[in-house]
């Protein structure tokens, strides 16, 4: 009805004066919230961490559905959950400050409760009948949810516990139940951080998966779950000396308005 009324009165007006009128109500619209669930390697390196303090930063404008601690090609065999509820600490904090400026951000207890352990060992080796996590079986809650939304899988690390939910809900679902809950997944990996993003690509031709790989001018296209094992994550090569790029260090040392705490609580940018 609302719409009928808005087109009955932009009829009447000079087209000029209707477009302008159009845009002003789609800029208007209140945005709708992203679902999402991070698949996170944290402390592989410092450099989830300092995105769990940002991403924690626009949490009033983001549904985070889940935070799933998980293995990569930077470590294969162990995670390590523990990071993340002293992130969400310091967050709850200056949680209060924060939602004097903008409404919405959710509690730290909210938070704490997203928490979860995805597979503990590395890429396809992980994933089959009975080796269901706690990450894996919060994936398929969330597709269960009676949401309209689609549900954005942000994979930092790994893929395997998003493998293993798949796994999972291919053998206990029917194709077509199977095919609507692949159909509001959203997949962004940055790199293939393990053996199973093929293999996710290939057996689910369907799922919406962007994947971003880890280029450089040597490698284009180069995935890290191909790097030769053993190879080590680039580092300054000596203390003092100028990081690999300027640009992402400037961007990680800016101070965080009004978090100062959130601030503390990142890892130094000399890694990056």
């Amino acid at each position: 009805m609302r719409s009928l009324v808005l087109a009955a009165a932009l009829a009447v007006l000079p087209p000029t004066v209707a477009v302008a009128q159009a845009a002003a109500v789609e800029t208007t619209a209140p945005a709708q919230k992203a679902r999402l669930i991070v698949l996170s390697d944290i402390e592989a390196d410092p450099d989830d961490s300092q995105s769990l303090v940002r991403l924690l930063l626009y949490a009033n404008e983001i549904d985070i559905e889940g935070l799933v601690a998980i293995t990569s090609t930077h470590m294969r065999a162990e995670v390590h959950p523990e990071t993340m509820p002293r992130i969400i600490a310091a967050y709850g904090q200056v949680q209060p400050n924060l939602a004097k400026h903008v409404p919405g951000y959710p509690t730290a207890e909210t938070l704490l409760a997203k928490v979860s352990v995805g597979q503990p060992a590395y890429g396809m080796a992980a994933i089959g009948p009975g080796k269901d996590t706690d990450g894996s079986r919060a994936i398929i809650a969330a597709l269960d949810r009676p949401d309209p939304r689609p549900l954005w899988i942000g994979a930092w690390g790994g893929t395997n516990t998003l493998a293993q939910a798949l796994t999972t809900l291919r053998a206990t679902r029917g194709p077509a139940e199977l095919e609507r809950l692949i159909g509001k997944l959203r997949v962004y990996a940055i790199s293939d951080q393990d053996d199973t993003g093929a293999w996710i690509r290939k057996t689910f031709p369907k799922l919406f998966y962007i994947v971003s790989p880890a280029a450089t001018a040597r490698r284009p296209g180069w995935a890290w779950a191909s790097r030769p094992r053993g190879w080590t994550t680039p580092r300054c090569p000596t203390p003092g000396s100028p990081p690999t790029s300027s640009r992402a260090t400037a961007r990680s040392a800016r101070p965080i308005p009004t978090s100062p705490t959130a601030w503390r609580a990142t890892p130094p940018p000399s890694w990056v």
